[in-house]
């Protein structure tokens, strides 16, 4: 999506102030989680947010992110909830996403999606691997392969070409 600088500044503090919210929820819980990706680079590189960066995304262990999501509802301020294909069979992704209700922030590719369309943070499970270089090819393959199979299940759009097109076509098969 494109935004104004304005509307990008404004979006920044609403996401700010729900890391915020999972930061507290996360210390009562005795819960462990890592910043990544953009958000990541932005804490460290500019103290804050890359300037362009429009979302928050963070890592738990696996264990931890299963005792996140068999949290009681009503935990985070702000009626904030967990959204995830284990609570919302429209949602498409293979990780949860804490959402703000009362906010838009509807993407090109969930247009034709009924899931719901808050102001989110990802929140991606982190799993444990082999070092074998092949299972560890083989595991990611499989996991790229679920998760598109979950989008398509949920009429999530995206480009369709190259590998992603194969994919679609074993899905539909």
């Amino acid at each position: 999506m494109i935004y104004t600088k304005e509307q990008l500044k404004h979006l920044q503090s609403i996401l700010l102030l729900m890391l915020i919210e999972f930061d507290r929820v996360c210390r009562e819980n005795d819960l462990k989680y890592y910043l990544c990706g953009g958000t990541l680079l932005g804490a460290v590189r500019h103290k804050g947010f890359i300037p362009w960066d429009d979302d928050v995304d963070v890592l738990m262990p696996r264990d931890d992110y299963e005792k996140l999501l068999a949290l009681k509802s009503g935990i985070f301020n702000d009626d904030m909830f967990i959204e995830s294909n284990e609570n919302d069979s429209y949602y498409g992704h293979v990780f949860a996403k804490l959402m703000l209700p009362g906010t838009l922030n509807s993407e090109n590719f969930t247009e034709n999606v009924k899931c719901k369309k808050n102001i989110y943070i990802d929140i991606f499970p982190l799993d444990y691997t082999t070092s074998n270089k092949f299972k560890t090819a083989l595991q990611n393959k499989m996991c790229l392969l679920y998760s598109r199979l979950m989008l398509l299940n949920c009429n999530y759009k995206y480009e369709k070409k190259g590998i992603k097109k194969k994919y679609i076509l074993v899905g539909i098969f």
